[in-house]
């Protein structure tokens, strides 16, 4: 399906990407700079619609190929071995939202 992958500097130097996936269009290009609120594609419904409308989100603290998931030979990673690449998105936007 339309992935979007955004590379994030932190104010701290680190990176994080964030990761938007089963779009239905993307307004966006490889390479491009966004900014923030900007459009960068639309809710689609997975492969082939074979969902109800909704948005993948991710927020990955290593850089991982875009259809990277949680699985080896078809076995579920452990809690450890997720941490290592993956922020949970909620607590990290709530740490690292710029004040209003």
């Amino acid at each position: 399906g339309n992935i979007v992958t955004i590379e994030h500097q932190l104010a701290n130097g680190s990176k994080v990407w964030s990761q938007y996936a089963h779009l239905d269009q993307r307004y966006v290009q490889v390479g491009e700079t966004v900014e923030r609120r900007q459009e960068i594609g639309t809710v689609g419904r997975g492969p082939n619609n074979r969902f109800t409308a909704h948005l993948h989100f991710e927020i990955r603290k290593t850089y991982l190929a875009s259809n990277a998931w949680p699985r080896t030979n078809g076995q579920p990673w452990n809690r450890s071995q997720l941490l290592q690449h993956w922020l949970h998105p909620s607590n990290f936007i709530n740490q690292n939202r710029p004040h209003q």
